[in-house]
């Protein structure tokens, strides 16, 4: 949890062009604040580090306001980054809630990408302290955080159409023109350690972020703008990372991905843009515009842009001066209980049927390294065919590798991936079916999601998700077996 009089003293110290060589410097000025020490390891330490995460987000608001262009924003949130120090303290509870936040100058490309200003209405699943809503119109926002605490954060800044639900099964009754996520990525475990499969379509996947970003999906009006940052894939070359796409998740979700929205966008980021969150996995950032068969190839058939600088990322941004407008900053601190706000919107819990809890609430990962409840995971994931090549490199210096490999010849198909020999069909058929017959069971609805560290087993188990898209919209109905 972050401290309210530490994110003041944190913000003004950003806001007055300073910043922390180290961490050590940072707790030095928090125990001064507090008048009482901060040692490494403990609670406390954590409680500065989510106090100096807040502290950024609301700088970087004000920043956003007070600079015109969108290069010219962009550069002033790259140097606020560098003034923050390293992060990289891990409650229990950040750990199981994947809570670290989406590096300030990615939050800012992903909400210009976005198209956000102050007249759109956005939803945000996971939306931690809200750097990802950097550009958003606080009452215009559906900001969705299972984290009481980083909840409390986002009401200080006027953000009033509040919940905290689960954000795998949980849908707004209202669709928005954006839709922005950088949910949590990775595999979790059952409370009988099982690794958990969630279905979608007439096939499933164990990854959670690809869960969060389809259910979020469902509410973006058919012409509407989506941006999802998701887990990426480990490597360099081309070969080696075509080759992890075309995994059998990945390549699932993707085809599926891409039948259904418009993904003009997409390329990669290093892990080692993450690096001062505490993270350093890599991700995928995607743009779409609108429902109906995206025109690009698939990721496995022509491998995303690997970015490795913000020098190199800065690339992306749209070229046009934009002014900035202004939003509302001046919100009190803690005015009101987040339990006390009151709720614009009607919680429609039945719709997208995962009859679990929670994404925040997640239980064991797969892996020891997760990261963000607005960023992303080193859970286990199907990007890792080997553990070997992690990149240690300086998010300063710009890098090149080939991009992109391509696979089949053939007269070009519109429609999904514009594979050539790609038919609009069953995911299961397009992907080749698992043949597990495991994946037709169905967990227990009600058994809680913290696990009972005492029982151990690898067979996984499935929650069933029995439509993908909007309710209100006429889609394509996937054979899904029988309704939950």
């Amino acid at each position: 949890m972050s401290h309210p009089q530490l994110v003041d003293v944190f913000t003004q110290h950003f806001l007055a062009e300073q910043g922390f060589t180290s961490i050590m410097e940072a707790r030095r000025l928090a125990a001064s604040v507090l008048d009482e020490p901060v040692r490494p390891g403990t609670a406390l330490a954590k409680v500065v580090d989510e106090s100096i995460e807040a502290a950024v987000v609301r700088a970087g608001r004000h920043i956003l306001q007070d600079t015109d262009g969108i290069d010219d924003t962009y550069d002033r949130l790259v140097e606020l980054l560098q003034r923050q120090p390293n992060l990289s303290v891990r409650s229990s509870t950040s750990v199981l809630q994947q809570a670290y936040s989406t590096p300030i100058p990615i939050a800012y490309l992903a909400s210009v990408l976005a198209g956000i200003d102050a007249a759109t209405t956005v939803y945000e699943p996971t939306a931690g302290n809200g750097a990802l809503l950097i550009g958003a119109n606080p009452q215009r926002t559906i900001a969705n955080e299972l984290n009481p605490d980083r909840c409390a954060e986002l009401s200080t800044r006027g953000f009033q159409q509040l919940t905290q639900k689960d954000a795998l099964t949980f849908r707004p009754a209202t669709e928005v023109d954006v839709v922005i996520c950088n949910p949590p990525f990775g595999s979790v475990k059952d409370p009988k350690l099982h690794t958990r499969r969630f279905s979608i379509a007439d096939t499933w996947t164990t990854q959670i972020d690809q869960v969060i970003a389809l259910n979020a999906l469902s509410v973006m009006k058919p012409n509407g703008r989506a941006v999802l940052i998701l887990g990426g894939k480990k490597g360099f070359e081309s070969d080696l990372r075509s080759e992890r796409y075309n995994s059998r998740e990945s390549r699932a979700f993707y085809y599926l991905l891409y039948q259904h929205y418009r993904v003009t966008q997409h390329f990669s980021l290093s892990g080692d843009l993450y690096r001062k969150q505490g993270a350093g996995f890599p991700i995928d950032l995607m743009v779409i515009e609108g429902r109906g068969p995206a025109e690009r190839p698939l990721p496995a058939a022509e491998v995303p842009t690997l970015y490795q600088s913000f020098t190199e990322l800065k690339e992306t941004l749209p070229h046009e001066p934009i002014r900035n407008r202004p939003l509302p900053v001046a919100i009190p601190l803690h005015e009101s209980a987040v339990s006390d706000l009151s709720h614009s919107l009607d919680a429609r819990d039945d719709v997208f049927a995962l009859r679990r809890q929670s994404t925040s609430r997640v239980g064991n990962a797969g892996r020891g390294d997760l990261s963000g409840t607005d960023a992303n995971s080193s859970g286990q994931h199907d990007s890792d065919l080997d553990g070997s090549d992690f990149s240690d490199g300086n998010p300063t210096v710009t890098r090149h590798y080939p991009q992109p490999a391509r696979f089949s010849s053939g007269s070009p198909h519109s429609g999904v991936g514009r594979q050539s020999g790609v038919r609009l069909e069953p995911v299961a058929t397009a992907v080749e079916r698992d043949p597990d017959s495991q994946q037709l069971a169905i967990s227990e609805p009600d058994a809680p999601l913290r696990p009972d560290l005492s029982r151990q087993s690898d067979r996984p188990r499935v929650i069933r998700i029995t439509q993908i898209g909007s309710p209100s919209t006429t889609r394509p109905r996937w054979r899904s077996g029988s309704p939950i």
